[in-house]
């Protein structure tokens, strides 16, 4: 069963991957609950983080929205790629999903995303290497801990469609902290 999730999720990451290519991935906009978001994508890795001694954590600021217009399957994606990452590349400790709010207009809202780990960490010679297609660290991270090297490279992808890319905080040993920041229209009185 884990091994055909595993081919499953390896076939679905080449077909994203290849639809972005093609520039055939549209987004589609639709009030979303960006709270409910947060919850969804934690609570849907809790269980794969408690099974290695993990604690998963969400984290809003008071004045994150409700509601905004996003593309939520899109969203839940990045922050799913990310949040697994963080699992499997962490060996002890905790993962956090912090929302904050950065500004706010008549119109929009820009919304700060990030995913911090206390996880094996990435060296500077390497940080950029990470977002290049089929690419991760060293082979030897392939072998201990799997996956195809496009889950970061889909998520900035997706991210680009939606003006925004991925930033990278990270040292070996100490974990890192993946973020990005998105001007989502927003549903005034709500």
């Amino acid at each position: 069963n884990k091994s055909a999730l595993s081919l499953l999720d390896i076939v679905e990451d080449v077909l994203d991957f290849s639809k972005i290519e093609a520039g055939k991935l549209e987004l589609e906009l639709d009030r979303t609950d960006i709270k409910e978001i947060g919850r969804q994508v934690t609570d849907t890795l809790r269980l794969q983080a408690e099974q290695k001694n993990q604690r998963m954590l969400l984290s809003y600021y008071p004045e994150v929205p409700q509601f905004i217009w996003a593309d939520a399957v899109r969203l839940r994606q990045v922050l799913t790629n990310l949040l697994a990452n963080a699992v499997k590349f962490t060996e002890q400790g905790e993962i956090e999903l912090i929302i904050k709010r950065i500004n706010l207009t008549e119109e929009n809202v820009t919304l700060h995303f990030s995913v911090r780990d206390t996880g094996i960490g990435i060296d500077a010679k390497n940080q950029q290497r990470i977002f290049e297609a089929f690419a991760q660290v060293d082979a030897s991270n392939t072998k201990k801990f799997g996956g195809t090297g496009l889950g970061l490279t889909i998520s900035n992808k997706l991210l680009s469609l939606m003006g925004s890319q991925l930033h990278v905080k990270s040292e070996i040993g100490t974990g890192s902290t993946f973020s990005f920041g998105i001007a989502f229209k927003t549903l005034r009185n709500e």
